[in-house]
């Protein structure tokens, strides 16, 4: 038996943990737990803004999806998503994926997270903003 911290582990399970500490996850794992606690009651009202300028963002989605295609969507796994589960649910399984992979960031790197919401959240605004009204503003430089 050989001991890590805390912990008491045999031969096959120490060389996976050795394994898992050599590549860096067993410090990512410690890292994000230790940024969680607290995290939601300290960043509610920014997390509120990222999730209405998604909301935003994915509806004026579905507009412009329904009027000019999905072709016409620019983020990759929006597309995707809206090809396989189709124009409503593929901007909003969207939207999730993102708010997902934003709070996920934002409580690893804990310390820069109000500034990576209120990034993020411009940009989500930005895009139902571009959605509704910029697309039309726009279409000239692009399309003649």
């Amino acid at each position: 038996m050989y001991q890590i911290g805390q912990k008491q582990l045999d031969g096959s399970a120490l060389s996976f943990e050795l394994f898992l500490e050599s590549i860096g996850v067993i410090a990512v794992v410690t890292n994000f737990r230790r940024n969680c606690a607290g995290f939601w009651r300290s960043y509610k009202w920014l997390i509120l803004l990222l999730s209405v300028g998604l909301l935003c963002d994915a509806v004026s989605t579905i507009g412009f999806m329904e009027e000019l295609g999905i072709e016409a969507e620019l983020n990759p796994s929006v597309r995707v998503l809206s090809y396989t589960f189709g124009i409503t649910a593929g901007p909003l399984l969207g939207a999730v994926l993102k708010a997902g992979i934003c709070c996920a960031i934002c409580v690893y790197y804990r310390r820069f997270a109000p500034y990576m919401f209120c990034c993020a959240t411009f940009a989500y605004f930005f895009a139902a903003w571009f959605n509704v009204w910029g697309i039309y503003l726009t279409a000239h430089y692009f399309c003649g």
